[in-house]
């Protein structure tokens, strides 16, 4: 158990545990808090100083942010307060990193929906799709199938995409609707 747990958990798990403001890592052994603070160095070294400084809630960080109600609040929530906040001065890119490992999914069961689909998509016949052809089948194929978007990680510099989304999402519930509709119409109530 012990091996398969070192062989999962990863140092920058550690990391996103003590990003968390909640608990900060209290349940940390000194040796993952030593590993995360290693894969820190890594990372950007510059970054160390900040965490450490997080980590005694001192400045930059404002010890407002440290009081009960705020430590309620989600873990990105409170990562983008932290970052409006004027007056605490703390580094963008420190604050990025416990954002986006915070919001990172705890599983890849997503994932593995998505690429089930790509498998129903491009067989054999359809080998020749472009990856955005292809994207595009396969959100439709989830709309269609009752499967929501939300395991689309759809960045926000990419809006093109996010805008043709949404319009394909509207597309494929118009035309699930019209199937619908036609099937009740010409008295066929098998509905897929």
């Amino acid at each position: 158990m012990h091996a398969r747990f070192e062989q999962a958990i990863q140092p920058f798990y550690f990391v996103a545990y003590i990003f968390y403001p909640k608990h900060r890592g209290v349940l940390l052994s000194e040796d993952q808090r030593e590993a995360g603070n290693q894969w820190i160095m890594v990372q950007n070294p510059s970054l160390l100083p900040l965490l450490v400084a997080y980590d005694t809630q001192s400045a930059p960080f404002p010890q407002s942010f440290f009081c009960e109600p705020m430590l309620t609040l989600s873990p990105v929530l409170w990562w983008k307060g932290v970052l409006k906040n004027t007056k605490a001065g703390v580094n963008h890119q420190f604050v990025h990193l416990a954002v986006h490992l915070l919001s990172a999914p705890a599983s890849s069961a997503s994932i593995e929906r998505i690429f089930s689909n790509f498998g129903y998509i491009l067989s054999k016949l359809r080998n020749h799709l472009g990856g955005a052809t292809a994207a595009k089948l396969v959100f439709c194929y989830r709309m269609l199938h009752g499967n929501s978007s939300e395991d689309w990680d759809i960045d926000n510099n990419d809006l093109q995409f996010h805008s043709y989304t949404r319009r394909m999402k509207l597309c494929c519930c118009h035309r699930k609707s019209s199937i619908r509709l036609h099937l009740r119409l010409s008295g066929n109530h098998n509905e897929s």
